[in-house]
């Protein structure tokens, strides 16, 4: 009888919607009766619809105000910065860093996932500047903005530096803040102070003045040359609307800068020279650092200066040398010295401009330094040009004289751990500052502003879950009222069909299964339009969100890169995959929700029809419970 039960309710499902246009493909003819299935299958759409996109957008609110307190990277989720812990001495264990001789720890296998070190970089910096101070404007004429010029230095592979750059990037390659150095980059300073130390053809290939500073490609940063100067190097340049962090960071080099840099600092032989500083001879780590003349009292020599405007043609060669060289002579003899080393094809540009091009005895100077090989914080170097509290091989043992030395700068103080979006950002913050080492003493300190941050956020999630709630039970009402309203006169056309049905042998019970199981089709099939109603209605709104005033605000000021509604999970795979997945999780809950709201509605609608365990077939015809049930008899 069961199976006679579902073929009746089906075949009237079916000739009434038809089959929903698959139908006609299977022979299913279409009818009049029944049709009333697809106002509620459309209606039902529209209100799953509306439930999903109600929980995504409740989570988009959510996670994007994460995202805006306390910044978000692509592929990675939210950056949550550390400190050593003063227990520690402020330095966090190299088992978190990589950075020591325990080439067997595994980093990215720990609970707390990978940890990414990061050396700041504050105005004035030793590691790295800008040519002059005056090329930095503290307070910005454009929105009186007071903001140093800071910047970290990190590994390529950290998920911030894969955000803007690639993994292979040259190590002269530097991320810009594009908000920042709009607003205070001097770019007039900039030029006026690369014209006393650079080559003068080097200083003809910069624009003379710039609408915007992404017209620059390349910039020119001072870093150490050896322990008390200083060498001006070209950087390539990525950039960025924004960097995402609590700090105002205005620029992100390679982690090899700021290790050179300590390698320099601590080493008195070490000079910044890499592999493409080349002689005459073409051996590498030369540095061209001026030229000398002999025989300038020979009467060939004479008559070549005479030609060439006597000794002011030395004055222009040095002029356009820049580097702040210097002129030293002595009887017969001159030097010019350059006050910082200088690029070999420009200083060779200079030599043919004034005429020195074949000048007879003239020499270029060049200096030899030790080789060095930098790889994130690991620097290797001969032995013998390390200092001897430094000198050792790459497993801790102390190097000799002739062997090759290793310097790693594992003193590390600050860093970065990643939480993936959607995560439990309070949880992960708990779990970090109880981490402890093998001594018991605490690791890591979060800082002041992200708990602060992370105390308005949470407050504001409670405000949102409050209001959400109150939203939730008057959708449901409104939910039940609907579909109580469409359902009713369902089921009250239906009735004295029920009747004959009951008076054919059927149960009541199995009334009740008949209409439920249309009711429940109806409504899987209104939960697949709902997804791609949804998803239509996601995308549409991303599409226009993404030309917001709201989104370029959020790309400028806070440095979210991909600006969504509903931020997409982070996942090194398929992250549209995920979105999706998503979307069919809250489809499913919105589904569920209201096929528990309409069976109620069904069941409350059959039993005042009335449909109950003693109704006679007179009673559904009539729509009037009949004198012998309410007597009892």
């Amino acid at each position: 009888m069961n199976k006679t039960v579902t073929t009746v309710f089906m075949r009237e499902f079916l000739r009434g919607t038809g089959g929903f246009g698959v139908g006609r493909f299977f022979g299913v003819r279409r009818t009049r009766a029944g049709q009333d299935f697809l106002a509620l299958f459309g209606l039902c759409a529209i209100l799953i619809a509306m439930a999903a996109f109600s929980i995504s957008a409740g989570r988009g609110i959510s996670q994007n105000l994460a995202n805006a307190l306390l910044g978000h990277v692509r592929n990675a989720g939210v950056p949550i910065w550390v400190n050593g812990h003063p227990e520690n001495g402020f330095a966090i264990s190299a088992v978190y860093t990589g950075r020591s001789f325990e080439t067997s720890v595994d980093t990215a296998a720990h609970p707390l996932g990978t940890f990414y070190p990061v050396t700041e970089i504050e105005p004035g910096d030793y590691a790295i500047r800008l040519p002059a101070d005056d090329n930095w404007e503290r307070v910005s004429t454009r929105n009186f903005a007071e903001v140093d010029i800071r910047g970290w230095s990190i590994a390529r592979n950290n998920p911030l530096w894969l955000q803007y750059g690639n993994p292979d990037d040259s190590i002269q390659t530097v991320i810009l803040s594009r908000t920042l150095f709009n607003a205070h980059f001097r770019y007039d300073a900039y030029r006026g102070a690369l014209e006393k130390l650079l080559p003068r053809p080097a200083v003809e290939e910069l624009p003379k003045a710039l609408s915007d500073v992404t017209e620059l490609e390349d910039i020119y940063l001072s870093l150490p040359f050896r322990q008390e100067t200083r060498r001006l190097l070209r950087f390539k340049i990525r950039w960025a609307e924004s960097l995402p962090a609590l700090q105002k960071i205005s620029f992100i080099v390679p982690e090899e800068i700021s290790t050179l840099a300590a390698a320099i600092r601590s080493n008195t032989s070490l000079a910044l020279t890499f592999a493409s500083d080349r002689d005459d001879l073409d051996e590498p780590y030369r540095v061209l650092e001026g030229y000398a003349f002999r025989g300038l009292s020979l009467p060939a020599t004479q008559k070549r200066l005479q030609h060439m405007g006597g000794d002011k043609a030395f004055d222009e060669l040095a002029r356009c040398l820049g580097t702040a060289a210097t002129i030293d002579r002595t009887g017969s003899r001159l030097a010019i010295h350059f006050g910082s080393p200088t690029t070999r094809l420009y200083a060779d540009q200079c030599v043919e401009t004034a005429g020195f091009t074949d000048f007879p005895n003239m020499h270029p100077v060049f200096t030899a330094y030790p080789q060095i090989e930098v790889d994130g914080a690991q620097l290797e170097a001969p032995c013998s040009a390390l200092a001897i509290r430094l000198r050792m091989k790459p497993d801790g043992m102390p190097c000799d004289e002739g062997m090759t030395g290793y310097f790693p700068d594992a003193h590390v103080r600050n860093g970065l751990f990643f939480v993936p979006s959607g995560s439990d950002i309070a949880g992960f913050l708990d779990r970090v500052g109880a981490e402890h080492d093998e001594s018991g003493k605490r690791m890591f300190r979060i800082g002041e502003n992200y708990l602060d941050a992370l105390g308005r956020m949470d407050f504001t999630r409670k405000v949102i879950a409050y209001l959400s709630g109150s939203l939730a039970l008057l959708g449901l009402i409104l939910c039940v009222v609907v579909l109580y309203l469409q359902m009713q006169p369902m089921a009250a056309r239906r009735a004295a069909g029920y009747g004959l049905l009951l008076a054919r042998g059927m149960t009541p019970g199995q009334l009740y299964f008949g209409f439920m199981l249309q009711i429940g089709l109806c409504l899987a099939v209104a939960a697949v339009a709902a997804v791609g109603l949804n998803l239509a209605l996601l995308v549409s709104i991303e599409h226009w969100f993404q030309s917001s005033d709201a989104a370029a605000a959020a790309r400028a000021g806070i440095g979210l890169m991909e600006v969504r509604l509903v931020p997409i999970a982070a996942a090194a795979w398929a992250p549209y995959g995920i979105w999706v997945s998503d979307l069919l999780r809250s489809v499913t809950l919105s589904f569920a929700g209201v096929l528990l709201a309409a069976l109620s509605c069904a069941a409350v609608i059959l039993y005042r029809l009335p449909l109950r365990p003693h109704s006679l077939p007179v009673d559904l015809m009539t729509g009037e419970t009949s004198p012998a049930f309410s007597k009892g008899s």
